[in-house]
């Protein structure tokens, strides 16, 4: 089957705007993991900072006298976020408790 020229040059055409599309869609997920990968690790290194002033504060409280040292149980802000924490760091040791006896039998 021949084409005539205008044919051919549409098929051409769409297949440059549809290449164009296809790179310009790219660049953008691109850009976009890029700006997330930077914001992760902004958010990263605010959480090590953060790590660091803690270390630092029960540090200095550790240098105290006794009589004006925090226990340390004064340090945990939010008791229940802990308790949660705890659960599930039993759930997972109970899981994987499961999963070898499964595979040793």
């Amino acid at each position: 089957v021949f084409l005539n020229e205008t044919a051919t040059t549409e098929i051409y055409t769409e297949q440059i705007v549809g290449s164009v599309r296809c790179v310009q869609e790219t660049g953008e997920e691109d850009n976009k993991k890029m700006a997330a990968e930077a914001k992760k690790q902004r958010i990263l290194e605010q959480i090590l900072n953060l790590q660091q002033q803690f270390s630092a504060i029960k540090e200095k409280n550790q240098s105290l006298d006794e009589f004006l040292r925090l226990a340390e149980t004064e340090f945990n802000i939010d008791p229940e976020y802990l308790n949660m924490l705890q659960r599930q760091v039993e759930e997972q040791l109970e899981e994987t408790k499961k999963e070898l006896a499964w595979d040793s039998a």
